[in-house]
Order: structure tokens, then C-alpha cells, then sequence
């Protein structure tokens, strides 16, 4: 793929396509996972959006954004709803020294891409609903 869009002056673009700091349980992941991502939106090799994690993080409280279906079972949305009141803990911490928080708020929730001349969009969830 790297190899045709360099043949044909294209562009490769990375999509970091919501959810991204899912696994930042920690102040120190928090940072570096965001600042490598932001490195690369600043570069234009890289587009961030935001997904229902970051989203929900940004709340301060509440559950993990989800909205999962009613047939999945109450325990395990707990248990996503607890991994985003961890993630809150970690960003609030990791936000002390940087402009974390405020950079997430500002991505937008859908990125539109030129594909092999068509236009495709990036969305987390749904066009009408980040979940």
C-alpha cells in the first residue's frame, strides 16, 4: 500500500480513530500516547478523532459513553464504565504539566478522507452517535 500511494504522489495518512487512550491507565501512558499522537497530527502525517472515551473522560463522571445494546450483560458495561473512572483519574494527573484535555475536547468526532478518488469517512460508532 506505502509503495503505490509513493508511486503515485499520495498522501498515507494514519487515523487515530477515537478510543486511542483506552489503555492510558496511568499518568506517564497518558502523556506519551497523546503526545505522540498530537506530534503526528501537528506533522499532518497523522488525523485524531475523538471516540467515546475521550469524550467521557473529558466529563469529569458518568459511565464509559458506550452505549451498548440491552442484550450485553450489566457487569460488563460496569466494567468499561470503571476502566473511563480510571482513565478520568490518570488524565486529570497526567494534565497538571500539558494541554491534554483541552486538545481533546477541540478533535473533531468524524474525519472524510480522498481514497482511490472517493471520498470515505471516519467515524467511531455511528454518523449520529460517538459510541
Amino acid at each position: 500500500e506505502a509503495e503505490a500511494v509513493a508511486k503515485t504522489g499520495g498522501t498515507l495518512a494514519l487515523c487515530f480513530n477515537g478510543d486511542f487512550n483506552f489503555f492510558n491507565a496511568t499518568p506517564a501512558s497518558w502523556n506519551a500516547m497523546n503526545a505522540r499522537i498530537r506530534a503526528g497530527v501537528a506533522n499532518a502525517a497523522t488525523v485524531a478523532t475523538a471516540g467515546n472515551v475521550e469524550l467521557e473522560t473529558l466529563r469529569g463522571e458518568g459511565g464509559c459513553g458506550c452505549a451498548y445494546p440491552d442484550y450485553v450483560e450489566d457487569a460488563f458495561a460496569g466494567r468499561a464504565a470503571a476502566i473511563v473512572d480510571g482513565l478520568r483519574d490518570a488524565a486529570r494527573d497526567a494534565d497538571a504539566d500539558d494541554d491534554v484535555l483541552p486538545w481533546l475536547g477541540g478533535l473533531p468526532t468524524s474525519a472524510t478522507f480522498d481514497v482511490g478518488g472517493c471520498r470515505v469517512a471516519a467515524v467511531h460508532g455511528a454518523p449520529t452517535c460517538v459510541n
